[in-house]
């Protein structure tokens, strides 16, 4: 899993990466602050992150080092913070689940036959 840095251009439906790091769980975070600086002078954005667990600061706020255009053609900017998990985990308790489902069907299958 990685922190996105990216630029979305939606009028020409393209999205630019600037800037990408490996998600650092080290410390056992439970929250990350996703943060966007505007630098009016010359129209451009920073974005950096801080991982927190329990409110508190674990280590220091990254920054990354490129910028990305703002408000170029656009009346409308969006900010995001994804995370995604590349690989399924199955649950032990969804397995149970499925089989006493499968289970459950049978028997009402074999109870409806005429005799």
């Amino acid at each position: 899993m990685f922190i996105d840095f990216r630029y979305q251009d939606f009028v020409l439906d393209t999205i630019t990466p600037i800037g990408s790091t490996p998600l650092n769980l080290t410390g056992d975070p439970d929250q990350i602050l996703l943060s966007l600086a505007y630098n009016f002078n010359v129209s451009r954005v920073t974005g950096g992150y801080q991982y927190f667990k329990s409110g508190l600061a674990l280590g220091s706020f990254n920054q990354f080092g490129s910028t990305s255009p703002l408000f170029v053609q656009s009346n409308i900017v969006q900010a995001g913070f994804n995370a995604v998990e590349t690989t399924a985990i199955p649950l032990p308790a969804a397995a149970w689940l499925f089989g006493a489902g499968l289970l459950a069907v049978a028997g009402f299958g074999r109870r409806s036959r005429p005799v």
